[in-house]
């Protein structure tokens, strides 16, 4: 099974809202379509104005930064002498 939480670039959420506007999907065909879930549909439809304008600024591959780990240097140095 698949998680809902699918982080969607600009580009897919441009094609996800021209799914909803040209094609006439349901929200519950886009969910299928796109692989995420309602809820993540509902909000980037609610936000179209300003993703369209993000798009048109040339943003096409922005998505969002994944959070960092404030423990990662910590991580990476005992990753590295547990595998001695």
């Amino acid at each position: 099974m698949t998680s809902k939480n699918k982080c969607l670039t600009l580009n897919e959420k441009i094609k996800l809202i021209e799914s909803s506007e040209k094609d006439k999907l349901t929200v519950k065909q886009i969910c299928e379509l796109f692989k995420c879930g309602k809820s993540q549909v509902y909000n980037i439809l609610k936000q179209k104005n300003e993703i369209k304008e993000q798009w048109m600024n040339g943003n096409g591959r922005m998505k969002r930064k994944p959070k960092s780990n404030a423990n990662e240097e910590i991580n990476n140095l005992t990753g590295s002498v547990c595998k001695c």
